[in-house]
């Protein structure tokens, strides 16, 4: 379980990734701490994927979850 989220309300919030060629935006649907995931819409080149990552802690103790083929950290942190 990762402490570092438990009281905090995620649902909502935003962010987008750029990703060499389009940006990528995601929406938070559910962060679940007890099981380590997040659930985020996923908005990419005009289409929609409800998509569900592991999270995982870095060295600094910030949470992130690895998106696309080159499994790129995308910290909870940049959403707003």
């Amino acid at each position: 379980m990762i402490n570092v989220i438990e009281n905090k309300d995620y649902r909502n919030l935003q962010n987008d990734y750029y990703d060499g060629e389009s940006f990528v935006y995601f929406d938070i649907i559910q962060v679940d701490a007890e099981n380590d995931n997040i659930t985020v819409m996923v908005s990419h080149q005009g289409k929609l994927a409800m998509r569900t990552f592991e999270l995982m802690v870095d060295e600094d103790n910030d949470v992130f979850f690895e998106y696309g083929p080159c499994f790129e950290k995308i910290y909870l942190e940049q959403f707003i």
